[in-house]
């Protein structure tokens, strides 16, 4: 009679997946919020003008939530995170390296944009996957954001200090 062996169980369960993208998410935000300081005032832009830039960021985000519905129409909730995830990561990085006021705009139209689109997907999936394990998980998901929060507030303010020791270094010295 045949041995039987216990199925090995894959590392990525939908579970833990939906918490990385969640936490990626997060992190994402919080890069943006530890670096911000740093970034305006490499490019210069004033506290009036950084208002208007978020309140954009905040009008495309609610956008891009709205729309949620419409591209799960075309795509599965799991092509859309696996495709939305390295979308955001990139807007993130052209955010932060953005040398310009209208990078900066640019930048946040874009991260916006991913950053609201990612987050209904997510919602929908993490409901979804809560639906499936028949117990709440929901909470820890969110969980997840807040901790990449922390973590990407942190790295943020940790890079935008040493690219900013980088930066002052390269300047030309001023001669008196």
């Amino acid at each position: 009679f045949a041995a039987t062996r216990a199925k090995p169980q894959s590392l990525f369960t939908p579970r833990i997946a939906v918490a990385i993208v969640f936490f990626v998410l997060g992190l994402g935000l919080g890069l943006w919020s530890g670096a911000s300081a740093s970034i305006l005032q490499r490019v210069g832009m004033s506290p009036p003008l950084f208002g208007v830039a978020m309140t954009l960021f905040a009008i495309v985000y609610l956008a891009a939530m709205s729309s949620g519905g419409l591209v799960s129409r075309r795509f599965t909730l799991r092509q859309l995170m696996l495709g939305l995830t390295p979308l955001l990561g990139a807007a993130t990085a052209g955010l932060l390296l953005s040398t310009s006021i209208a990078w900066v705009f640019v930048g946040l139209v874009v991260f916006g944009f991913f950053c609201g689109l990612l987050d209904v997907i997510m919602n929908s999936e993490g409901t979804r996957v809560e639906h499936d394990l028949g117990r709440t998980t929901l909470a820890t998901f969110h969980a997840c954001a807040s901790c990449g929060l922390a973590v990407g507030a942190i790295l943020g303010s940790v890079i935008a200090v040493n690219l900013g020791d980088v930066a002052i270094a390269r300047q030309p010295a001023a001669i008196e």
